[in-house]
C-alpha cells in the first residue's frame, strides 16, 4: 500500500472517525489566518497563509487552503454533495 501524505492521512482518519464532516458547511469564508490550528492536519495556519473558515451551526472549522482542497475532494469521492 503506498504511503499517503501526512495531511491527507490525517484528513482521512478524521473523516472515518467523524471528527470532520462530509457535509457541506452552511457558510464558508476564505481569508488570511490569525495563527490558528488547522482542524484537518492539526498544524498551525500562519498569518501569511490563506485559510478557510467553515460554519456548521455554532461550530467553526478552520483549514489550510490545501487541506480544504484535500477534504473537499475526499468528501466528493465519498458521495457527499457540496453546496
Amino acid at each position: 500500500m503506498p504511503l499517503l501524505p501526512l495531511e491527507l492521512q490525517r484528513i482521512l482518519d478524521k473523516l472515518d472517525e467523524g471528527a470532520l464532516s462530509v457535509e457541506a458547511p452552511t457558510t464558508m469564508y476564505a481569508n488570511y489566518a490569525r495563527e490558528r490550528r488547522c482542524d484537518a492536519c492539526d498544524e498551525t495556519i500562519h498569518s501569511a497563509e490563506v485559510h478557510y473558515e467553515m460554519h456548521y451551526g455554532q461550530d467553526l472549522i478552520h483549514m489550510h487552503l490545501g487541506c480544504m482542497g484535500l477534504w473537499e475532494s475526499e468528501c466528493r469521492g465519498r458521495g457527499a454533495r457540496s453546496k
